[in-house]
């Protein structure tokens, strides 16, 4: 399962994958539950701009994580 993976996976850079593991998101699933949230808890995260939540959300829906 996709979920399982770590965040590094996901190819998102190392500044980002920098945030999310700060912030105590290991794994794709993690990252999925925020994004479940709103956009805009992705978006509060220190790092993590507009730009990372456009390949954070490519990747979800790469994946069928997300519609």
């Amino acid at each position: 399962m996709p979920e399982n993976l770590s965040v590094e996976e996901m190819e998102l850079g190392t500044r980002v994958n920098n945030a999310l593991t700060a912030a105590g998101l290991t794994t794709v699933g993690d990252v999925l539950q925020l994004l479940k949230q709103s956009d805009d808890a992705v978006l509060a995260l220190q790092g993590v701009g507009q730009t990372a939540l456009i390949k954070i959300k490519r990747y979800m829906r790469d994946e069928e994580l997300i519609d």
